[in-house]
């Protein structure tokens, strides 16, 4: 049994992440995607939502150095992501999945 899953990447970004204890707004590029990748450096705070969405200390932490897929429900018009640093600075990259 092969249980091997390929995927297409498509749109990728990286950003830095913003500084704890500040909202950050989502990212510039819309996600037009069904899936995202997300891997970052530093563990923060993510957020899903149309392009005023924020991201604060109240919302989903990934780990430091985590590589995670998210589904996105674009019918909710929820095109963006917004990160926020827990403690330390780093890099973020979102890819879109195929």
């Amino acid at each position: 049994m092969n249980l091997t899953k390929t995927y297409g990447y498509g749109n990728s970004q990286n950003t830095q992440v913003l500084t704890a204890g500040a909202a950050s707004t989502a990212t510039g590029t819309p996600v037009t995607s069904l899936k995202v990748r997300i891997a970052t450096t530093a563990a923060v705070y993510l957020n899903f939502g149309i392009s005023t969405v924020t991201a604060t200390s109240s919302n989903m932490i990934l780990p430091a150095n985590a590589v995670e897929y998210f589904t996105i429900d674009l019918a909710q018009g929820f095109t963006y992501v917004a990160v926020l640093e827990v403690t330390t600075a780093g890099q973020v990259s979102i890819t879109e999945v195929h």
